[in-house]
């Protein structure tokens, strides 16, 4: 049934509408009675220039009034089908919406059909959100927040930024990064490269969604993509300039949108050892290759000299992209998780992870058993509380966060700021979309609760936990004030070492120790002012002592 053929029928059946009983604003009303008064209305109002006041009060005019309402008849009502198939109406906002019913259990079944199948066409388009390579677009409101943080600016990877005019000269380059990397290789390796990547086109295509490219130009940008990183990572450095050109490429390459699938790396490098010319003591596993050649890098670029030293068997890494390669080597090892709250979150998926957020704001802002609230403080405020901060040497992971409650010491994985930014947004994204649990988001949470203004970034900078290299300590500070705006915080691992900081904080000896210090040891001059008050302090006693001392040995 058409919406002309509907609107036709709507039309012919409006008088019998009228006709029914409508409940409108708590006044119920039956509009079969209404012709019959209506047209007494009218006759009424036809006699108002008669002489008499009220004209049908005779006995004649009476009797002629019942004869004229008992010949009176309603316009022929819509047929009972008809008038069964309006199934509803209701009032919404003073417009009365119909809803038509089925004529038959056929029409019926067959829309059902049409409605089931139109759905599935686009369950069908829809991919899947927590599995495949992860190759997925930042969510918006966090691109709105500082969009530049998540575009490419040297080089684009993948389909995602393809497009985009400022990177077009870097296509030139590109090329001859490939044309480099080809004679790598014994003559002909270009068609085996060609090949190795059509055979996990089907697979690769599916790790982009809403891309929509041909597949003979999707299959050359896998070739010349891949071929690009493997020739950059395989390169060294002539010059001051080249390391600068190749440092600015690697943060490129850890974007969010600037990824490409691991598998297909593995088969362009798989392709690359295979060949006789090259050299055997460089036939390592992919992995192993570019955690030395990119992964160093990158840690060396985000932590500063110093790197985690993690535990994990390279051999036995499974990757999406560079992206989530560098993050499994800032997250704690699996093997080190105890049972209790933290190893439930390791096994949950990205849904089942909101399910915990309900619990996890009762523990932060109520009351426990032992009617304690944690308070989350500052980096100078804990300082007025005698805490000390000393910088994790030797992390294990970010989250190797540690407080010492004996000395009153907190031990955090400090960062540097070049590139902070940038690298800690699309692991945040990234995390985002992850089934694994959020360690980077956290880590960045707990130096935000740390962080409130320029002089806590100052604080931290002398204790060596934040680097500025570049920037000064109010850009970092208002970094870190907006860096998790609309992200799901988590709060698993950081909460105890913030529960123990705030029984440290509250007690009041502590207060008044860091008070004196501030006060009175804070420079040498001070301390000197101190010690000599004591001293002087100290000899007025004596003085005073031997002075009452001969009148204490007259009184005995």
């Amino acid at each position: 049934m058409n919406s002309s053929s509907i609107a036709t029928k709507i039309e012919n059946k409006t008088f019998a509408f009228a006709c029914s009983e409508l409940e409108i604003d708590g006044f119920r009303t039956n509009t079969l009675e209404s012709p019959k008064e209506h047209h007494l209305e009218e006759r009424l109002q036809e006699n108002v220039v008669l002489p008499s006041p009220i004209p049908w009060r005779s006995r004649s005019r009476r009797m002629e009034m019942k004869e004229e309402l008992e010949s009176f008849t309603l316009p022929p009502l819509a047929d009972e089908a008809e008038i069964d198939r309006e199934r509803q109406a209701r009032v919404a906002g003073g417009d009365i919406m119909f809803t038509m019913a089925y004529s038959n259990n056929t029409e019926r079944e067959h829309e059902n059909d049409e409605v089931v199948g139109v759905i599935e066409q686009k369950l069908k388009k829809v991919p899947s959100l927590l599995s495949g390579c992860g190759m997925h677009r930042v969510p918006t409101l966090l691109l709105k927040e500082n969009p530049s943080a998540y575009m490419p600016h040297m080089v684009s990877i993948g389909p995602f930024h393809h497009d985009e005019q400022h990177l077009k000269p870097m296509e030139a380059c590109k090329m001859q990064y490939l044309k480099d990397f080809l004679g790598r290789n014994s003559p002909g390796k270009l068609k085996d490269y060609v090949k190795a990547i059509t055979d996990l086109i089907g697979r690769a295509y599916k790790c982009y969604p809403k891309v929509e490219i041909e597949r003979q130009k999707f299959v050359m940008m896998m070739v010349m993509d891949g071929c690009f990183i493997l020739e950059l990572l395989l390169r060294e450095p002539n010059s001051e300039s080249d390391a600068k050109f190749s440092s600015l490429v690697l943060v490129d390459l850890i974007l969010l949108e600037n990824q490409l699938p691991f598998f297909v790396l593995e088969a362009l490098y798989q392709v690359f050892i295979e060949d006789s010319d090259h050299k055997a003591a460089d036939k390592c596993s992919i992995v192993g290759f570019i955690c030395k050649n990119y992964v160093s890098q990158i840690l060396r670029l985000f932590l500063g000299e110093d790197t985690i030293s993690s535990s994990k068997d390279i051999e036995q890494i499974e990757t999406k992209h560079l992206l989530d390669l560098v993050r499994q080597f800032l997250i704690p090892p699996k093997q080190t998780v105890t049972n209790g709250t933290i190893s439930k979150q390791e096994s949950m998926g990205g849904t089942t992870k909101c399910l915990h957020f309900a619990p996890a704001c009762n523990r932060w802002f109520c009351l426990g058993e032992d009617n304690l609230g944690v308070s989350i403080q500052c980096a100078t405020e804990l300082a007025k509380g005698s805490i000390k901060f000393k910088k994790n040497e030797n992390p294990t992971s970010l989250l190797d966060i540690k407080f010492n409650p004996a000395k009153g010491v907190l031990t955090v994985p400090g960062i540097t700021s070049h590139s902070t930014e940038v690298i800690l947004r699309n692991f945040i994204a990234y995390e985002q979309y992850s089934d694994d649990y959020s360690y980077v988001t956290e880590y960045a949470a707990f130096l935000d609760s740390l962080i409130d203004s320029h002089k806590d970034v100052e604080l931290l900078q002398l204790n060596g936990i934040v680097e500025t290299i570049f920037g000064d300590p109010k850009g970092l500070a208002k970094l870190f004030t907006g860096l998790l705006r609309h992200t799901a915080i988590p709060l698993y691992y950081t909460f105890p070492v913030h529960r123990d900081m705030d029984l440290y904080y509250n007690k009041p000896w502590h207060k008044w120790k860091a008070s004196l210090m501030l006060d009175y040891f804070n420079t040498p001059w001070s301390f000197m002012s101190v010690l000599a008050a004591i001293i002087l302090l100290i000899l007025t006693f004596i003085q005073t002592f031997y002075t009452a001392l001969p009148f204490i040995k007259y009184n005995d």
